[in-house]
């Protein structure tokens, strides 16, 4: 295996934080193939036709995890609430030329077949399949390029009409997040306008209160005061 940059050797050592903590039992887990380190991203994209327009940031290069695929999919044992989560995250450049993901449906409005077709999944829940997934929002002449987060239950929430919500960070930080997060299901909601005091985000609140009081004690290498700080602003 080639050398990792330092933004791929954290996110190996998270991977293995999670399936070598005592209090965490993983129900699955891929570690796939680590690729070639790249470049400059535009230069990869800056022949496509479909890509004019669209600023894809030189730094974005510098925080790629560069491997077929990352994922995990587990659930807390032996603590006082279960708290279950899931990522599965693979290179930035096949990110963006997949497909985006099929969420429009026969009475979808125009504006929003438009916006879903400019998604591109980054990051998924594909073994609990509960329709959670973070996506990247391809646009020309937006830089930095937004993130998204897709819940297929939200629009049953009063008050909100739509099943996804921009997130307020960038794709570094999504990934730095999800160190911390280690994808506990809901974990985006930190980053959105979502007010977690709603009844509906009664469940999502207090997993991530308990994920902030859990995680400082088993995975004490990290740094959780500015998502603790985050909860509280939205409680």
């Amino acid at each position: 295996m080639r050398d990792l940059t330092d933004t791929e050797q954290a996110h190996l050592e998270s991977f293995n934080e999670i399936r070598e903590c005592e209090y965490v039992v993983v129900d699955f887990e891929h570690e796939g193939v680590w690729g070639e380190e790249f470049g400059d991203l535009a230069s990869v994209f800056e022949d496509l036709p479909d890509w004019e327009g669209t600023i894809l940031d030189p730094s974005l290069a510098q925080g790629v995890v560069g491997i077929s695929e990352l994922s995990s999919c587990w659930h807390t044992v032996d603590t006082r609430r279960h708290l279950s989560g899931e990522f599965s995250i693979t290179e930035f450049y096949e990110c963006l030329l997949r497909r985006p993901p099929d969420l429009g449906w026969d009475g979808s409005p125009p504006d929003e077949i438009r916006f879903f077709s400019e998604l591109r999944v980054i990051d998924d829940t594909p073994r609990a399949a509960n329709g959670l997934m973070g996506a990247v929002r391809i646009q020309k002449d937006v830089n930095p390029l937004e993130i998204w987060y897709y819940d297929k239950d939200l629009s049953r929430t009063p008050g909100f009409d739509l099943d996804y919500l921009r997130m307020d960070l960038d794709y570094h930080g999504y990934l730095d997040a999800l160190l911390l997060t280690k994808g506990t299901f809901g974990w985006q909601y930190l980053f959105t306008e979502a007010p977690l005091h709603n009844e509906r985000f009664r469940e999502i609140a207090a997993d991530l209160k308990y994920m902030l009081e859990l995680f400082p004690n088993i995975f004490p290498d990290h740094d959780y005061t500015d998502l603790a700080k985050r909860l509280e602003d939205r409680l």
